[in-house]
């Protein structure tokens, strides 16, 4: 399921070609299933697209359902990205998950400032879509 968006997503790299000038280096996608809604985050959250991010989060929120951001295929989470994920945790609370490998970049920038992240952060996406996890760890 998830590699499937990848394909897709490369092929539209792909099919644009090099024109930087139009192309971007990140896409957010976002996935309704029974637990949670899940938003895809391929490529870079930097200053560029933080924007695009905020926006797609606020898109997939809904009321009193966990959002789940799956950073499993995001290859740079910068300094904006960062804040964008903890101003969202304001508005959900304990209603935002985030699924980061552990050695990751995004994990690694997380695991920084664990004072701000007070959201669950799991390894995998299935571990992200269980409500409630207390046996995950808050970072």
């Amino acid at each position: 399921m998830f590699g499937a968006i990848s394909e897709r997503y490369a092929f539209v790299m792909s099919t644009l070609g090099d024109d930087s000038s139009f192309l971007e280096h990140s896409a957010f996608v976002h996935e309704s299933v029974s637990r949670a809604e899940i938003l895809h985050v391929i490529g870079d959250v930097d200053l560029g697209s933080v924007g695009r991010f905020e926006q797609a989060m606020c898109r997939a929120e809904r009321k009193g359902r966990l959002l789940v951001v799956d950073l499993t295929e995001c290859a740079y989470l910068g300094a904006a990205g960062f804040s964008a994920l903890v101003r969202a945790h304001k508005r959900l609370g304990p209603n935002l998950h985030v699924a980061a490998p552990p050695n990751g970049m995004p994990a690694r920038l997380l695991s920084l400032f664990p004072a701000h992240v007070s959201f669950l952060v799991a390894p995998k996406l299935e571990r992200a879509l269980r409500p409630g996890s207390a046996h995950e760890s808050r970072r």
